[in-house]
């Protein structure tokens, strides 16, 4: 079966997932800046900067699976 990827933009980070999800939320707790979206557990980590301090914080449990 051939899918084709579905391109999220969170501020300057772009990734790719198999469907749709609105990440916009994600917005609120500040600016994204990193995406870990190749973890073997189908998981997404966003790095989030907010007030100058940068996390690594945000762990997306979803049924998500990237695009690879």
């Amino acid at each position: 079966m051939n899918e084709i990827p579905i391109t999220i933009h969170l501020d300057d980070v772009i990734f790719r997932l198999k469907e749709y999800q609105d990440f916009d939320w994600l917005l609120n707790l500040g600016k994204v800046f990193a995406v870990f979206d190749q973890q073997d557990s189908g998981n997404i980590c966003f790095g989030i900067e907010k007030n100058g301090k940068k996390r690594v914080e945000v762990n997306v449990m979803h049924q998500l699976r990237n695009f690879t």
